[in-house]
């Protein structure tokens, strides 16, 4: 029994490769029972089209759960053959079938991937390369589940490539999809979508539209109203002091023997983005509450080091001499990766007085440090420095705005705020395998380039 979620399935009608399988309507069923071992299939004539050096076919396929079972898609003609689809569980290439009207077609040979993930009912995507050599063999390349899949050059090395059969005859091309199933001996059905053809990749793997989205973090603030992130000042002058509740943190000099260097720290806890989520962008932004001196040069961002078993700062015990209580920082003052991530070049009261926002911008290596940090599962540490008046004569400092600063939420919005930006996908035939084939009919893709 052959099922149809829609009739009147579109093919194409000639005249251009693209385009020319599924463009329109629903998914193929075949039900695996009650006819046990039966094969079963459904054909699907094509117009005709040119020849090409190479083509590129891909299709969805989900198989229920059956060691035996057989569910393959693709293209066969009297010499020219090469289906993909599930064999036993395993995503398989089968090449240079010979069709036998409606019946099983004959021969061909099977290339089996043996690191197939397989889950029961779930569609996989295949993608499938065939470079056509009219002297010789032809090559066959098989993508399972690309996890990228922007280009041909991002998915990475095939899964599956075949050199040394001639399966493609320019003479006598393909004419029909050819979908089938057997060997299926338990009760589910196996299903087909979405196949296409063409001459590039971009034909038939078209893209996801993707939406950037954001999320902010400040402590009693963003993204939640009980949120909290460690905020300290480390000072020379007075290594073993934490000063993690003051409503100011400081950066740059100060000549009293008991501050001298003052080095702000921030940890910002990013669970609440999803650990898939490809970040975008990432700015940090502090308020000015006051300034001692005119002119701090360069003030540069750092990564701070984790410590050798992972540990990492805790609010009421780092200090200049200590990540925490348990952990001395290896040079005192912070371990930091020795790259900036971001840097406010020239910051002087004149261009920011009192009350000014500043904003480290985005850029590659601080977007790196956080989706490093998120896919860790690890806070984001931060280390700010003002190399350019450390050790001075004089001083020159700004008192930040800290994550303790004011009790309003006027006040609160002023506190050190870490903004980010990242990519969400948004659902497409492809990245809804877990939903079913049904739920793809009649979706509509957008190429986008990446």
């Amino acid at each position: 029994m052959i099922k149809t979620q829609n009739e009147n399935m579109t093919y194409g009608s000639g005249g251009d490769v693209v385009g020319q399988l599924a463009t329109a309507g629903g998914s193929v069923q075949i039900d695996t029972s009650p006819y046990n071992d039966a094969y079963r299939s459904v054909y699907r004539s094509l117009a005709s089209y040119g020849t090409a050096g190479s083509y590129y076919l891909s299709g969805l396929v989900s198989a229920p759960d059956d060691s035996n079972g057989e569910a393959l898609m693709g293209l066969i003609g009297p010499t020219s053959s090469v289906r993909w689809g599930f064999v036993g569980e395993k995503a398989t290439m089968r090449l240079g079938e010979v069709p036998a009207g409606t019946g099983k077609p004959t021969g061909g040979s099977d290339h089996v991937f043996s690191a197939t993930t397989f889950t029961p009912d779930k569609p996989a995507l295949f993608v499938l390369k065939i470079d056509v050599d009219n002297a010789g063999n032809d090559t066959a390349s098989l993508w399972f589940n690309p996890a990228q899949y922007s280009s041909e050059a991002v998915a990475g090395p095939p899964s599956i490539v075949a050199n040394s059969e001639d399966f493609w005859n320019n003479a006598t091309l393909a004419g029909e999809l050819l979908i089938s199933n057997q060997n299926f001996a338990a009760a589910g059905v196996s299903k087909y979508d979405e196949a296409r053809f063409g001459t590039t990749w971009g034909d038939v793997v078209p893209q996801a539209d993707v939406k950037i989205e954001h999320l902010g973090f400040q402590e009693d603030v963003l993204p939640t109203a009980t949120y909290t992130h460690l905020g300290c000042e480390l000072r020379e002058g007075a290594p073993t002091e934490h000063h993690s509740t003051d409503p100011n943190i400081r950066v740059g000099y100060h000549t009293a023997s008991t501050i001298l260097s003052m080095r702000p720290v921030l940890a910002f806890d990013l669970s609440e983005l999803n650990p898939n989520n490809a970040i975008d962008e990432v700015t940090l932004r502090m308020t000015i509450d006051s300034w001692s001196g005119s002119n701090l040069g360069d003030v540069k961002l750092y990564a701070v080091l984790p410590g050798d078993l992972g540990e990492q700062m805790v609010e009421s015990q780092t200090s200049w001499n200590d990540r925490n209580s348990a952990d001395p920082w290896t040079t005192p003052g912070g371990d930091f990766y020795p790259t900036a991530l971001s840097t406010v070049s020239g910051l002087n009261s004149t261009v920011y007085p009192a009350e000014s926002e500043v904003v480290f911008e985005s850029t590659a290596n601080l977007v790196a440090a956080t989706q490093a940090a998120l896919d860790a599962g690890r806070p984001l540490e931060l280390i700010m420095l003002a190399p350019d008046v450390e050790g001075g004569t004089s001083n020159h400092f700004v008192r930040w705005r800290s994550d303790d600063w004011g009790s309003s939420l006027e006040q609160m919005m002023t506190r050190p705020l870490l903004s980010v930006s990242y990519v969400v996908p948004e659902p497409s035939s492809i990245l809804l395998a877990a939903i079913g084939l049904l739920a793809l009919v009649g979706y509509t893709w957008r190429c986008r380039s990446t």
